[in-house]
């Protein structure tokens, strides 16, 4: 496994741009413009090994394109590990368009978006990611043939998976899975953070709730009977489980030595800002659920609505991620290595013992 996607300044930029994606080993990265609506956009497709390559359109003031292309490579990627560990038979892709959601988002513009993802002719599905919501995947979908997450919000099945991997990390360091004296911070109040939040709540969890936007993190923690926590100290405040719910790369060299918690398990993609923070937790005796399994019951349930399968089975499938989470410790502490690097083994072996196989059933 190589480290996460970046662009040497020492090269020039399509030799930079070319060796990262070699790396990688990604099949296709594109650049996105439009004048008329003011798009600037990245599509990145990391492998369809397993199936066409499904993945979120994030949408956020990136400081520079350098900066949008390498969360863009990192994300595209982590969905294809992420599918590969959950059998899931899809690919891994992802896009990002550069802007303010708030301020700068236009029908012109995510349907100038859906015209470039309809020019991959299905081999990239997109779906809802920050900074985007259903409606806006409709508008896409004008333009995109293939679209998901207009049906139904998968926010609540990530959210149940999230929980599942927490109870699975708590089976593996206590002995069971009782929440009611666990402290829990969630970081991060929006769709997915919220609906994990209340599944802790409903279990007795002390909950400490931080959000960049303080109303939101308020208004849920009064509704859950939780504690406000400032946003810039949700990462070292003193707890059981460090729930990271919003943007990635929460764990790096900064916060690492002042993480206070004995479990990171979250909703976000990316948690760690580099892959040997994996190690160094592992190192600091923290119980790390990896990202792209703990969060991957959003993914299972748009590739169970493909399928035709009804709610039951989806949720038997999502609740799943616990025996997955559960897999990735026991393959650690087998193998004496950090869960980080297990969850991977698992991913890669998955993809390894299948191949470049094609697309799968979503095309036949």
């Amino acid at each position: 496994m190589t480290d996460s996607p970046t662009l040497a300044t020492s090269q020039t930029p399509a030799a930079a741009l070319f060796g990262a994606i070699a790396a990688d080993d990604f099949e296709q990265v594109v650049f996105c413009h439009d004048a008329a609506s003011g798009l600037r956009s990245i599509i990145a497709v990391h492998d369809t090994t397993l199936g066409p390559a499904l993945g979120g359109v994030r949408m956020w003031p990136y400081a520079d394109e350098q900066e949008a292309l390498v969360d863009c490579m990192r994300l595209a990627r982590g969905m294809t590990f992420k599918a590969a560990a959950a059998g899931v038979n899809l690919g891994g892709a992802k896009s990002v368009i550069i802007g303010d959601p708030a301020r700068d988002k236009t029908e012109a513009l995510l349907r100038a978006h859906g015209r470039f993802i309809q020019s991959l002719g299905g081999r990239y599905i997109p779906g809802i990611d920050v900074g985007t919501e259903m409606a806006d995947l409709e508008t896409i979908g004008v333009e995109a043939e293939r679209v998901s997450c207009v049906a139904r919000d998968p926010s609540p099945m990530t959210a149940l998976g999230a929980f599942e991997a927490i109870r699975a990390c708590l089976r593996a360091q206590d002995g069971d899975d009782d929440l009611s004296s666990v402290r829990v911070c969630v970081q991060g109040a929006g769709h997915v953070g919220s609906a994990l939040a209340e599944l802790l709540a409903a279990e007795g969890a002390e909950l400490l709730i931080a959000d960049v936007a303080e109303e939101r993190a308020r208004a849920l923690a009064e509704r859950l009977d939780g504690t406000v926590v400032p946003p810039e100290q949700a990462v070292t405040a003193e707890c059981d489980v460090f729930a990271p719910c919003a943007m990635g790369a929460v764990i790096n060299d900064a916060t690492l030595p002042e993480l206070r918690c004995r479990i990171v398990a979250g909703s976000a993609n990316n948690v760690l800002e580099r892959p040997d923070h994996g190690e160094a937790l592992h190192e600091r005796g923290i119980l790390y659920a990896p990202d792209f399994c703990a969060n991957a019951g959003g993914l299972i349930l748009l590739e169970e609505e493909m399928l035709g399968h009804d709610d039951e089975r989806t949720e038997r499938r999502v609740r799943r991620v616990g025996e997955l989470v559960r897999a990735a410790i026991e393959r650690a502490r087998r193998d004496e290595i950090s869960t980080a690097r297990a969850g991977e083994a698992l991913a890669h072996e998955r993809l390894a013992s299948l191949g470049r196989v094609g697309p799968g059933w979503v095309r036949r």
